[in-house]
């Protein structure tokens, strides 16, 4: 008796929003694997080059909008398990504790980064810088007069 036909802008607006929902999650998708792509590189890099500025800074932010500090942690714990005479990794779970205010952790990572690389600079440093900023300044002397003497024995700084 009553028949109702559907209008063809109805059906094309369904269309329209069933395609559009379909391309948001198709790019969601493709977000998320790019993103642990780059996640993936920036690691590699400070794997490489562990001291703090922008390639730790844009980690750190990956992770602070992803999955969360948390996880920046734990696979970065995981990866010291994995490699524990890697002083890179120690000395980038002393970064991740230092902006985390986690001042125990991190003087214990950058002090075992120290032991792990005895003729490298860094660590040294990165120690003295946190203990100057914890207002230790005979242990943050004696660090950073370290690593002066380390670096212009090697000529690297």
């Amino acid at each position: 008796m009553f028949e109702r036909k559907i209008h063809p802008i109805v059906v094309c607006v369904l269309y329209l929003l069933s395609y559009t929902l379909y391309l948001s999650s198709t790019t969601l998708a493709q977000n998320e694997a790019s993103d642990e792509k780059i996640i993936e590189r920036y690691k590699q890099m400070l794997e490489r080059k562990p001291k703090e500025g922008s390639t730790f800074d844009r980690l750190y932010h990956f992770y602070l909008e992803g999955d969360g500090l948390e996880q920046m942690v734990a696979d970065y714990q995981a990866e010291a398990a994995a490699k524990p005479n890697a002083t890179n990794i120690q000395l980038i779970l002393g970064h991740i504790h230092k902006r985390l205010g986690a001042d125990a952790e991190m003087i214990a990572f950058y002090q075992k980064a120290v032991e792990l690389a005895p003729g490298d600079y860094y660590p040294p440093f990165a120690l003295g810088a946190a203990y100057g900023m914890l207002r230790r300044h005979e242990d943050a002397i004696a660090a950073l007069t370290q690593a002066a003497e380390l670096a212009t024995k090697s000529q690297t700084a």
